[in-house]
């Protein structure tokens, strides 16, 4: 629902300043992902290569099929790239990352086909040319973890059992997932990349602007990167920092919730002063509505709870 400050949402508060506005997750979900896919030059390439391979081989049936004969027998076919859905944009990177070398093998035997055009050599050589780059394999092995732990999650905000306050824990287990990734994981991807490409990272050449300095400023030799830990800044940590960014920001529509209602499905576990302080909490947010005695009467209801489930 757009118009959080003039549009309808602003309207609906100003008649019912209780009222919360509560976002579709799964659809959150997916603006998170493309804010990703967006956030820097490699990612965006990389989304380029992908539907670059779906378009090269789906342009015939003959590219079709030779792709089909360099996968197994039940091997995934490359996928047309979605901007907005988690789950297409996953199916198009698991085909690449399952069958990096046969899509590659592919590319190369519709080159060598002396029948070919010119025109459809040049276009497979340049994939091929992608593929051969360590960068693109690096990108394939990342945005696989990536959309393999996200999908999952996606999946389970869908279901029919999924309240509010396990979307909040389904969203926190994805911050965590992504912190989890950015802080040491990186080694482990670089070793499943090598199983695609050389490892070689390759240095862009280009020349290097030199800062002006102030008067008052000391010289001094400014810091270069090397070409891998270049490449860890410039993708990986853009791409988990952008992500872990956008779930935390968008976290924050759940959090009012949890924060007044999570004591419905949470009481058995919870404390009596922590429960105490959460319903004093509601209370007073509904002053109008409910009144103190309601921390007694939900004591009394969670006993009767209690006592019911122990019979049966």
């Amino acid at each position: 629902m757009s118009g959080i400050y003039t549009g309808l949402q602003a309207r609906i508060n100003a008649m019912n300043p209780l009222a919360y506005y509560v976002p579709c997750a799964g659809h959150f979900l997916n603006l998170v992902g493309t804010s990703a896919a967006s956030s820097c030059l490699g990612s965006v390439s990389y989304s380029r290569i992908l539907q670059a391979l779906y378009n090269f081989f789906s342009a015939s049936t003959y590219r079709w099929d030779h792709l089909k004969a360099a996968l197994p027998a039940e091997g995934i076919v490359v996928k047309s790239l979605s901007e907005t859905l988690w789950s297409e944009r996953a199916d198009a990177v698991k085909a690449v990352f399952l069958h990096y070398l046969e899509i590659k093998s592919a590319l190369e035997n519709i080159c060598s086909d002396s029948r070919q055009t010119v025109a459809t050599k040049l276009e497979g050589e340049g994939l091929i040319r992608q593929m051969e780059a360590f960068k693109t394999a690096l990108l394939t092995v990342i945005w696989y973890k990536i959309l393999t732990g996200f999908n999952a999650t996606s999946l389970s905000l869908q279901k029919v059992e999924t309240d509010l306050l396990s979307v909040v824990k389904l969203y926190e287990s994805l911050i965590s997932f992504v912190s989890e990734m950015r802080q040491g994981q990186f080694d482990e991807i670089e070793d499943q990349a090598r199983s695609f490409a050389e490892p070689v990272y390759t240095e862009t050449t280009k020349r290097t602007k030199m800062r002006k300095h102030f008067f008052d400023e000391s010289v001094g030799t400014e810091t270069q990167l090397d070409p891998r830990e270049k490449f860890k800044v410039d993708n990986f940590y853009t791409i988990l920092d952008c992500l872990r960014n956008e779930l935390e920001h968008r976290v924050n529509a759940y959090s009012e919730i949890k924060k007044l209602f999570s004591f419905l499905t949470e009481y058995d576990s919870m404390k009596y002063d922590d429960l105490k302080a959460q319903l004093e909490l509601v209370v007073s947010t509904y002053s109008s509505d409910l009144e103190a005695s309601v921390l007694d009467e939900f004591l009394q209801f969670k006993d009767i709870l209690s006592s019911n489930l122990t019979s049966q």
